[in-house]
């Protein structure tokens, strides 16, 4: 095996908890516990210039931020705690600006936030294994956070993936024992890592195997994914 290569460092004032990028792949997101910083990216040239700083905010001063995502290129989206309030909150950019819509509180629990396989969709993972999707519409920006169930883990999935397939959203979650799920379907207990694009779901095992699953079709009655495992 290769020692681990990048195509360009980068060098940050805060550690990092969480990093994301845009659908186009031109913005990256860096996120750290008080501070937020978004990069310009253009990966078509040869050599790949450094990622170019296009704003940043301290707006999470006395917050403890987990996660970033973005829906679409340029909307971003943090999920962030407060431990004085007991709570987690959810924050929005506005051009150059993040800033808070208000606690979640609707759900109790907050673990993960992530965007869809399509970017057009937010979700909020819970420690009980519920899986809700946040409104990101025009008009739910000035309302606190409104959340709906789509779906229930049997068990706490803190990585988890969305996809729309056939108009219904199949979400995969990977639970800390390395079980992982398909809505309520276990797929594989030896799971170690995922990635979902529109068409595949790709994971790796225990057993050092790397796992192509072709998404085929959903039978909207139950749910139920239809695939071919490719070794």
């Amino acid at each position: 095996m290769p020692p681990p290569m990048a195509f360009c460092t980068l060098k940050l004032t805060h550690k990092p908890t969480d990093v994301a990028l845009s659908v186009s792949g031109t913005r990256l997101a860096v996120l750290s516990s008080t501070h937020l910083a978004v990069y310009s990216l253009d990966v078509t040239k040869r050599p790949a210039p450094r990622p170019t700083l296009l704003w940043q905010s301290d707006a999470l001063e006395g917050q403890s931020a987990r996660h970033v995502t973005f829906v679409g290129d340029e909307q971003l989206y943090v999920l962030s705690d407060s431990w004085d309030e007991d709570e987690s909150s959810l924050w929005r950019s506005e051009g150059q600006m993040l800033l808070p819509q208000g606690p979640i509180v609707e759900a109790e629990g907050a673990s993960s936030l992530s965007s869809g396989v399509d970017y057009q969709n937010l979700y909020l993972g819970l420690q009980n294994g519920a899986l809700h999707r946040i409104d990101v519409s025009e008009e739910a920006s000035d309302l606190p956070p409104q959340t709906a169930i789509v779906q229930k883990f049997p068990a706490f999935a803190p990585d988890f993936k969305v996809i729309t397939v056939d108009g219904h959203e199949i979400a995969f979650g990977l639970t800390k024992s390395g079980v992982l799920l398909a809505n309520e379907r276990v797929l594989v207990r030896n799971c170690t890592s995922l990635v979902l694009t529109p068409a595949h779901l790709i994971f790796t095992t225990t057993h050092h195997l790397l796992k192509f699953v072709h998404l085929t079709s959903v039978d909207g009655k139950y749910t139920h994914l239809m695939m071919k495992v490719l070794d």
